[in-house]
């Protein structure tokens, strides 16, 4: 047996690291430290996507007597508690002065949870401090109105489907206007719908991608034609057309064909930096500064 050893902050430095965990099935307190966690040994670029979960797999998870009307209210209860926890302690907590000694923090400056909830009760603190990026960015995913509601008030990037332009935009305009409902600043909102992209360097050499896949696929079923399909300049241009819609700020792109990501990357990416929409460069040392997302200030800092 093995056992490798993985620094992040030396094998990685500008790439983010986001894990998905379901809050139908684990415990608020463990998915504040462990993404916590990851957010300090990145340096600042650790993320969480909050999802729910099919309420028929609970059991496994000794969570049998929850409802699928359960999912939601506690979503947004476990979505309190964990951003409470990354709030425990204020960014000017800990002293870590070498000459006079002093490293521990300001006992005011740490603040217990003191949750009390339907489903959980924590107490609190964390026993993590705050990391360079401030707390971990937060990504969610579905379309539902409870959904909406939720992430309103907790989400900082939206994982949405891409297959439906017009309706992804009547969702971002209505999610955004419950943003602004919630005291926040539409901006602070990332739309990351997920596309399939097949790219050649014509239209024809897209298409035999396409039926090259469809080879590979059983009789009785068939692959969806992509929304973007073509050559470099026609997917590069549909691509800044729901950009500048502002239904697009991040592209979550899955593949099917084996050259897809070299071909997308090789292809359409030259184009979208000279549109000036595809940076050639990161300018920020953390994910959230990547993302332009703002500072998030804790909430007991005067």
């Amino acid at each position: 047996m093995r056992i490798y050893f993985v620094c992040i902050e030396y094998v990685t430095h500008s790439i983010g690291l986001t894990a998905t965990i379901a809050t139908s099935y684990a415990d608020p307190f463990t998915v504040a430290r462990q993404i916590a966690s990851l957010d300090k040994i990145s340096k600042g670029r650790a993320g969480w996507n909050a999802i729910t979960s099919n309420p028929g797999g609970l059991a496994i998870y000794s969570r049998s007597h929850l409802r699928k009307a359960d999912l939601y209210p506690m979503k947004k209860e476990f979505l309190e508690i964990v951003e409470g926890l990354w709030d425990s302690y204020e960014d000017d907590a800990f002293i870590r002065d070498k000459k006079s000694g002093v490293f521990f923090y300001d006992p005011g400056k740490m603040h217990p949870l003191h949750y009390t909830g339907n489903y959980f009760s924590v107490e609190g603190p964390l026993n993590i401090s705050r990391s360079r990026q401030g707390r971990p960015v937060v990504f969610q995913a579905g379309t539902s109105m409870e959904f909406m509601d939720i992430a309103a008030q907790h989400a900082e990037i939206i994982m949405a489907p891409g297959d439906d332009f017009g309706y992804l935009k009547a969702f971002t305009a209505e999610l955004k206007r419950k943003v602004q409902n919630q005291g926040r600043s539409p901006n602070d909102l990332l739309m990351m719908p997920s596309h399939n992209p097949i790219v050649g360097e014509t239209e024809k050499e897209a298409l035999d991608k396409l039926r090259e896949i469809e080879s590979w696929i059983p009789k009785g079923y068939r692959v969806p034609k992509p929304q973007w399909m073509g050559s470099a300049e026609q997917v590069a241009e549909k691509i800044e057309h729901w950009y500048r819609e502002g239904v697009m700020d991040i592209l979550l792109i899955r593949q099917d064909h084996p050259a897809g990501f070299e071909d997308f990357i090789r292809l359409v990416v030259p184009i979208l930096q000279d549109k000036g929409i595809f940076r050639k460069e990161y300018e920020d040392d953390t994910l959230r500064g990547n993302l332009g997302l703002p500072y998030p200030e804790n909430r007991y800092t005067k």
